[in-house]
């Protein structure tokens, strides 16, 4: 059976908030101020249109992209399953904001 005593000195460990009300306001607005907005929407486009789109030099690849990690025979496995039907893959684009004053 507890002890009752035991049970009233749990009770005695609960701290009380480190921070006023005031502080946590402050910091939640400065968490406001300095956050950003980021858009996404999710589209589907065939291989070949992203093919065609790299062949054009429409995508740029930034400086700090990976370099070639895939061997010959993965790539070959890679582009076989496409071609058998196989789900295609999930690609992250990142595209610039439109200059609206042009």
């Amino acid at each position: 059976m507890p002890d009752s005593q035991s049970h009233n000195s749990n009770a005695a460990e609960v701290q009380p908030p480190k921070f006023s009300g005031e502080k946590i306001a402050a910091a939640e607005a400065q968490i406001f101020e300095q956050s950003k907005r980021i858009e996404f929407y999710l589209t589907e486009y065939s291989v070949e249109y992203l093919a065609s789109k790299m062949r054009d030099g429409d995508f740029q690849i930034p400086v700090y992209q990976r370099e070639d990690t895939w061997e010959p025979q993965r790539k070959s496995r890679f582009i076989e399953s496409l071609f058998n039907g196989a789900s295609d893959p999930i690609f992250v684009l990142l595209g610039k904001p439109l200059d609206r004053e042009t």
